[in-house]
């Protein structure tokens, strides 16, 4: 029996498929770490000369003589963060925090669009290719997003979230070196966003366009400590020497995925 997004595809004409408008929504399955560069320290970086990686979640091929975004510890505040004050540490994590341009938290879609990119490497877009390699994506050749911004699906409330991290990591065998760093970001315990957007159903499938959701949820992740960034490295040893699985932060699932009928097509179809 088909389903309901295929009796809608149905009412449109093959020739008008190539944008046919989808509204989705995304679950976090674990709580979600933001950790926006505020402009200022976007600025310094820039005038210093480092490369910020792109938003389209591909590397750039070489790395040049300018240093990775990830490897330039940022300047020690003016107080060390762990003796801040609370009202202090909230704002400190308040400049962290994804806002749209009426200054309410949302999500930039070239944060989930970087995920989707990523898990294009492991989704077939035929017989032979991905929607990604690690250079190259053919993602928004199939799907496009209507807006800038995700809006949540339900009012958010977030928390300080302090870790202690160890920056910089050996480039052969990826263990984490260099001195501790304490860090602090907004978490979000229970999160979820919702958005439209343009898929090319001409081309691709529906099972396809909800696979690369998939597996940008459970296996790639938004926002900071996220899977992606330590793929391969899903345990670790805690303080006692025993070996335990790492809790990784971002990852979600796909609740909604409705295809809309448009009145334009629909009347065309008529």
């Amino acid at each position: 029996m088909p389903s309901d997004n295929q009796r809608v595809l149905d009412t449109i004409p093959h020739g008008k498929r190539e944008s046919v408008l989808v509204k989705f929504s995304i679950i976090g399955t674990s709580p979600l770490l933001m950790d926006r560069i505020p402009d200022d320290e976007v600025a310094r970086l820039v005038k210093r000369g480092v490369r910020l990686h792109d938003d389209d979640g591909v590397p750039k091929r070489g790395r040049g003589k300018k240093k990775l975004l990830e490897e330039v510890a940022p300047p020690p505040p003016a107080k060390p963060l762990q003796f801040m004050p609370k009202t202090e540490r909230v704002a400190h994590c308040d400049a962290k925090l994804y806002k749209n341009e009426r200054g309410e938290i949302a999500l930039p879609v070239d944060v989930l669009r970087a995920a989707l990119v990523a898990a294009g490497r492991d989704v077939k877009l035929d017989g032979k290719w991905c929607f990604s390699t690690l250079y190259t994506t053919s993602f928004d050749a199939f799907i496009n997003f209507e807006t800038d911004f995700l809006e949540p699906t339900s009012p958010l409330t977030w928390e300080v979230s302090s870790q202690k991290i160890m920056r910089g990591r050996d480039r052969k065998t990826l263990i984490a070196s260099g001195r501790p760093s304490f860090v602090m970001r907004p978490r979000f315990e229970k999160w979820g966003f919702r958005g439209t957007i343009r898929v090319d159903f001409a081309t691709i499938t529906e099972s396809q366009a909800r696979q690369l959701f998939t597996v940008a949820g459970r296996d790639i992740g938004i926002g900071a400590m996220r899977q992606t960034v330590h793929r391969g490295e899903l345990t670790h040893l805690n303080n006692h020497g025993v070996e335990v699985k790492k809790k990784f932060f971002g990852n979600f699932e796909l609740a909604e995925f409705e295809v809309v009928a448009e009145p334009s097509t629909s009347s065309q179809a008529a």
